[in-house]
């Protein structure tokens, strides 16, 4: 496999993402908003048992914050954990996947290279931008009776508004 080389994020990131998991129980889809600075630090917005929050990640300063994405004000801890988005990556099994490279191509404006990982009867697709490493611009695995599609739409290579990050400073 080749190597993976941790690319600088010289600009911002904003993102909308949507999973899609389709399978005999029928379709299910999630969507947030994704933000990261060119200081690394993230902020994913969306909806969780109809709560609106914002989680901030500052990792170099080890902050993390729970917020209301309109107030700022934190929000109680929740029942369950919030979904990481794009977190599934490259998988992982006892047994090395079979995997090929799928080249180069446009995406979402973004100029991604893919990566396919093949094990047993599951298949992972992972297109990964040049301009930034994570999160990938499309993920997609395929299994027995099961589909699921993680993606960022509506991508833009800037800094977003600093006020955004505000509670973590």
């Amino acid at each position: 496999m080749p190597r993976r080389h941790r690319m600088v994020l010289t600009s911002g990131l904003a993102a909308d993402y949507e999973k899609r998991t389709v399978d005999k129980g029928g379709e299910v889809r999630q969507a947030c908003r994704i933000y990261r600075d060119a200081r690394g630090r993230t902020r994913v917005e969306g909806t969780l048992n109809g709560v609106d929050f914002a989680m901030l990640s500052d990792f170099e300063l080890g902050r993390m914050a729970l917020v209301d994405p309109l107030t700022g004000a934190p929000i109680p801890t929740v029942s369950e954990p919030i979904p990481s988005p794009m977190s599934r990556g490259a998988v992982a099994a006892p047994n090395p996947p079979r995997v090929e490279e799928l080249g180069e191509r446009r995406m979402e404006g973004v100029v991604a290279r893919g990566m396919r990982y093949i094990l047993d009867s599951e298949t992972v697709e992972v297109w990964t931008a040049l301009e930034f490493d994570q999160p990938p611009v499309l993920v997609h695995v395929t299994g027995p009776g099961r589909e699921e599609t993680e993606r960022l739409y509506n991508i833009r290579l800037e800094d977003p508004d600093p006020t955004l990050f505000a509670p973590l400073d």
